[in-house]
């Protein structure tokens, strides 16, 4: 059959793009990828803080250069400064503080643009290794990576949901990361989003990672480049 007549075959069988099919299938490619990984030994914690902890331990308390991408209140970035005490370990946090840039459609409902909103106000963490840059990723992180010379083990906490936000703090940092360095997703169960994300980063640049520990039924999953 000629590619045309495909496509009009197509077009009646499926005259309108059915999201419903589409997350049946990215959450069926998430539970094969997750029995896959299950089936390789990854280390499961409770809880999210503990995932933290295991991760600074493998890195020996090493002075990270942390980079958070979705502040919101501050919680995550607050407790990676207590459990990571090398004193030149260095914290960035990239935030709007206005929430959610776009809807974020999920298995549970639709999370609305605008949603975990500080109304534009910074945390207040008291810790002199934290630093905030605010504003959207895609207008604050190129500026601040041609002005900052990151130290590694870079730590990378992914806290962003949404896909484009995802995908595009991964294909920016793609040029610096090293083997060794750390990425955590804290909605790795987001199928179409942080999940669909990390798996068309690592085709399009061709990257390899092993996936070692993960927290709260996969939740929270962590991997180490290779």
């Amino acid at each position: 059959m000629h590619h045309a007549a495909k496509r009009q075959l197509a077009s009646l069988l499926w005259p309108r793009f059915s999201k419903a099919v589409d997350t049946i299938n990215h959450n069926a490619d998430l539970m094969a990828n997750i029995r896959e990984l299950e089936a390789s030994g990854v280390e499961s914690f409770a809880d999210r803080k503990e995932l933290y902890a295991a991760v600074n331990k493998r890195l020996d308390d090493a002075a990270i250069t942390y980079l958070e991408f979705g502040v919101w209140k501050g919680e995550t970035l607050e407790a990676w400064t207590k459990i990571n005490t090398n004193k030149n370990a260095r914290f960035y946090g990239f935030d709007s503080f206005e929430g959610l840039p776009e809807d974020w459609g999920h298995a549970f409902g639709t999370t609305k643009k605008g949603a975990f909103s500080a109304d534009g106000m910074l945390p207040q963490i008291s810790d002199p290794r934290v630093a905030f840059l605010k504003g959207w990723f895609q207008h604050t992180l190129r500026a601040f990576l041609a002005k900052t010379e990151l130290s590694h083990p870079i730590v990378i906490h992914n806290d962003s949901d949404l896909h484009s936000s995802t995908l595009y703090t991964l294909s920016t940092l793609d040029p610096l990361l090293q083997a060794g360095d750390i990425i955590i997703f804290d909605e790795y169960e987001g199928a179409a989003h942080e999940y669909l994300a990390w798996q068309e980063y690592r085709r399009a640049f061709m990257r390899d990672a092993k996936c070692f520990a993960m927290s709260d039924r996969w939740t929270q999953a962590a991997f180490v480049m290779l």
